[in-house]
């Protein structure tokens, strides 16, 4: 059975968590994480997937629960989700968002950094390219995917990416809970063991007029979001070198 499924935003630590779902002694995970089968449902049909998900006779009588994790799911067709849904109905979902302008950055630098080009070498016009590419756009439009996975799962959890690196105990106690698994486990684990959020990018922060740039696109689809998730997102209106020291504060304080 597919007990849980977790979506997200490129470069929002979806990786992070799988590993430290994958500690949990109550969850399993029968393909690992990206296993890219929904967003090629229509290729792919039925087969192993299916199989993996329905055949967990030793997940089932040991207690797991049993998931996956891929991002890209975020931008699937609606009648893709009704599959899911039909698939699994009592499958949990969970959406990590994180600013859409700090995702844009760390995708260049990564991109940079896998094709092995220098990063002091981007131009302005090569973050501007990737920000104006419609596979971006969408990936991007957080509301739209939210409210599309929220017509077939109607509990689906969106989780912030700075709740990760502010406090990453509270914010898996709050996924275990949602997904049925003991959130305990994660009082257990050592400050050192959530602090390790992976996948960290060099490079320096975003150029102010890149920033701007982009919030000028991003700005009201941001404030958007506010009553949907309940929370106050003005810092993702500001250069991150505004807030930084603020929320390395709260870091600590929350550990």
């Amino acid at each position: 059975m597919l007990d849980f499924l977790g979506i997200g935003a490129r470069k929002s630590a979806t990786t992070w968590v799988y590993k430290k779902l994958c500690m949990h002694p109550e969850t399993y995970f029968p393909l690992g994480k990206e296993v890219h089968y929904w967003d090629n449902f229509e290729r792919l049909g039925g087969g192993g997937y299916r199989n993996n998900f329905l055949n967990t006779t030793f997940a089932d009588q040991n207690g797991f629960k049993c998931g996956e994790i891929t991002p890209a799911y975020a931008t699937v067709k609606p009648e893709i989700i009704r599959e899911v849904r039909n698939f699994s109905s009592d499958c949990k979902v969970f959406y990590i968002i994180r600013n859409p302008i700090d995702c844009l950055w760390s995708s260049l630098k990564h991109d940079f950094r896998l094709s092995g080009k220098d990063l002091n070498l981007a131009t302005n016009d090569d973050f501007l390219n990737l920000m104006n590419q419609e596979r971006t756009m969408v990936h991007y439009d957080y509301l739209t995917n939210i409210n599309r996975w929220k017509d077939s799962f109607d509990d689906l959890l969106v989780l912030d990416y700075m709740e990760i690196t502010q406090s990453p105990r509270s914010l898996l106690k709050t996924l275990a809970g949602h997904i049925n698994i003991s959130p305990d486990f994660y009082d257990l684990l050592p400050k050192k063991c959530l602090s390790d959020v992976v996948h960290t990018s060099k490079g320096g922060e975003i150029p102010d007029e890149l920033f701007f740039a982009a919030l000028e696109y991003y700005e009201e689809k941001i404030l958007a979001l506010q009553p949907i998730m309940d929370k106050d997102l003005s810092s993702w209106l500001k250069p991150k070198k505004e807030h930084f020291r603020w929320v390395n504060e709260l870091r600590g304080r929350f550990l």
